[in-house]
């Protein structure tokens, strides 16, 4: 029997979803390699298709509620955004796959939302640009980057941006906008303030309220959005990459800079019995630390007490004198 358009079409899904669950046969894995090398768009569509593969579960979101009329005209479920993982599905993944295809070939783009829950977690972007997103934090941009490389954060991140000259990557938050061309950046976002620290490369921040307040900040210094202020500095902070890099160092600092470092990293608060514990200093480089570890080197440091209470967590002790430098 002769296969109509439609089968044929359908062949190649079927034959990309058997690969990324590695379930090919030796001439069915070539039957699709031929195909993958006989049109660049056939190619371009698998590695979309390996790109939604890999992403984590629970990570990636699509906002479906025209995608889905597209595939289903009355659907059963209602058209709401819905987690997207292909691992999750054992029975049907073959339809998964013609779905998501369709997702991605529709012309009217898709919103996707990359977020993070309750640790750091690290996306490949279309571009290839890498963001890591700090513990509930998210960010949307339409699939493929469709109206260029520009998306939108809400929360903390930190980017590793491709270098493209003639597609600048712009970062979008409440009050600002962040445009670079390659570079690594850290914006972190609320309500009323944006925060931009660059590590290396070259950064414009401007105020969305008024473009023409802007700055351009190159490595070790960044800007405050906040209302209608724009200011510009030098990144004091050195462990303003902790959450992505996993790793807190302090020289010789005092007690009352290192624990809002510590809170803000492991997300807790730490009590003090006295205020004379806040001149105390400490010196650590930490790898992968742990909060209840890090609190008792301190403590033996310092010559204070550590108090754990059902997850509080207290330092007591005499401290050090006013007059140590």
């Amino acid at each position: 029997m002769n296969r109509t358009p439609d089968d044929i079409h359908d062949r190649w899904y079927d034959l990309i979803a058997k690969d990324l669950a590695d379930d090919l046969l030796p001439e069915e894995k070539s039957e699709l390699e031929n195909w993958i090398q006989a049109n660049p768009e056939n190619k371009k569509l698998y590695e979309e298709m390996k790109k939604l593969w890999s992403l984590p579960e629970d990570a990636v979101f699509f906002d479906t509620e025209k995608a889905w009329e597209k595939v289903q005209p009355k659907p059963e479920k209602p058209a709401v955004q819905f987690p997207f993982r292909w691992a999750a599905v054992a029975a049907s993944i073959a339809v998964i796959v013609t779905f998501a295809i369709q997702f991605l070939n529709q012309k009217e783009p898709v919103l996707v939302t990359l977020q993070s829950n309750d640790s750091t977690s690290e996306f490949m972007l279309p571009d290839s640009s890498k963001v890591w997103l700090d513990a509930k934090s998210t960010i949307t941009y339409l699939s493929g980057f469709d109206d260029g490389r520009r998306l939108q954060l809400n929360g903390k991140a930190y980017f590793e941006v491709e270098s493209d000259p003639e597609h600048p990557f712009v970062v979008e938050t409440t009050n600002s906008s962040v445009k670079v061309l390659g570079t690594g950046f850290l914006v972190n976002t609320s309500d009323s303030l944006t925060l931009v620290q660059v590590d290396h490369g070259k950064v414009q921040v401007s105020d969305k309220k008024d473009p023409d307040k802007k700055v351009v900040l190159v490595k070790g210094e960044q800007a405050r959005v906040k209302k209608d202020t724009l200011t510009k500095s030098v990144i004091e902070n050195k462990n303003f990459r902790s959450f992505q890099k996993h790793e807190l160092n302090f020289d010789d600092q005092r007690l009352v800079e290192v624990l809002p470092e510590l809170e803000n990293y492991f997300q807790v608060k730490i009590k003090i019995e006295s205020n004379e514990l806040l001149l105390c200093r400490f010196t650590g480089n930490l790898k992968n630390p742990k909060l209840n570890e890090t609190l008792k080197i301190i403590a033996l440091t310092t010559g204070a007490q550590l108090i754990e209470n059902q997850g509080e967590y207290t330092l007591s002790g005499k401290g050090c004198s006013s007059n140590i430098k």
